[in-house]
Formats: structure tokens, C-alpha cells, sequence
């Protein structure tokens, strides 16, 4: 079998250009602390501490057999406001490809949310270890979301861009036609 030669134009492949864009988007961010500071503090710690509330909660109970139901509602309510809230904001990117991961990434959390929340009854280990999978994987979609975002990123900023340039700079307004 021969192979293509480098010449000849492959047809688009929207599977390998997904792949290739979340793979980029979970590369990104690797060395860089602000993005793992809003993703530890405010994903996992802010955005999950009902889950971090009732797991206490369930731990430190007196009763020989706790119950789960607020643990498994923890969970089912913490992973659609992050994952949804993440694969919405894919949804609003210029590029194709990466809506088309928002949306599919929306509807997973869509049915996901609707097995645990309303149609499904299943047992407490079951709702426990998909309220868990779903939550990591909605990291992982905030991840992939804010992937390429500048705010994310470490670089060293102008310390003149806070105060709008160089304080010795003539002011390009007049102040007389400012109201009070």
C-alpha cells in the first residue's frame, strides 16, 4: 500500500481537528499557576464546596450507615453549573470545531444531569461514582474552555498598562468636558 504524498491534500477530518484542539487547549495552560489557581481555588474549592459540605457532613456523622441523598445531590447539582457553564462558553467560540465540542459537551452534561436529577433512579453507589466521574469531567471541560484564555496565562504585565501608560504622557482628553 502506498502513502499519500505530501502533495496531495488530505480531506478535513472533524474528528482529528477536535482532537488536535483539545489536546492544544489541555497543553496550554500547563505551567502557568494563575490557571491553576482559579481552577484549584474556584472550580474545585469555591465551585465544589457543597460537595466539600456534605462530604464533611456524611464523614463526621454519628449514624453507623449515614445517608447519601445530600452527598449524591451535591454532586448532581455542582457538575451541570461547571461543566454547563464551561461547554457554553466553547459554544460562543468563532470556531466551528470548538462549538461543535461545546455543544456536544452540553448535551453529556444535559443527560448526565437528567439520569441523576429526574429519570433515573439509581442506587447510591451508582449516583455517587457518576456524580464523582461527572464532576472530574467537568473540570476537564472548564479546562479545555479556558484553555486559550490570555487572563490564564502568567506573562509579565506592563506595570504602566494599570494606570493607561507612562504618567508623564500629555492626557489626550480636556478636562472641560467632563460633567459632574
Amino acid at each position: 500500500m502506498t502513502s499519500p504524498s505530501d502533495n496531495e491534500k488530505q480531506p478535513y477530518n472533524g474528528f482529528r481537528a477536535a482532537r488536535e484542539e483539545i489536546i492544544a487547549r489541555l497543553k496550554m495552560p500547563l505551567g502557568h499557576t494563575t490557571f491553576w489557581l482559579n481552577m484549584m481555588i474556584g472550580v474545585v474549592g469555591l465551585g465544589g464546596v457543597a460537595i466539600w459540605i456534605e462530604a464533611w457532613h456524611w464523614w463526621q456523622s454519628e449514624l453507623s450507615d449515614p445517608p447519601l441523598e445530600n452527598l449524591k445531590l451535591a454532586l448532581a447539582t455542582v457538575f451541570p453549573a461547571v461543566m454547563g457553564g464551561s461547554a457554553y462558553e466553547l459554544c460562543l467560540s468563532k470556531k466551528v470545531i470548538t462549538r461543535n465540542i461545546g455543544w456536544t459537551a452540553l448535551a453529556v452534561c444535559f443527560l448526565s444531569a437528567l439520569y441523576l436529577l429526574g429519570f433515573g433512579h439509581p442506587s447510591d453507589q451508582v449516583a455517587i461514582r457518576m456524580g464523582i466521574i461527572c464532576c472530574l469531567f467537568s473540570v476537564v471541560v472548564w479546562w479545555i474552555a479556558k484553555g486559550r484564555d490570555e487572563t490564564m496565562r502568567d506573562e509579565d504585565a506592563d506595570p504602566d498598562d494599570a494606570v493607561g501608560g507612562l504618567a508623564t504622557r500629555p492626557l489626550t482628553s480636556r478636562p472641560t468636558k467632563l460633567k459632574t
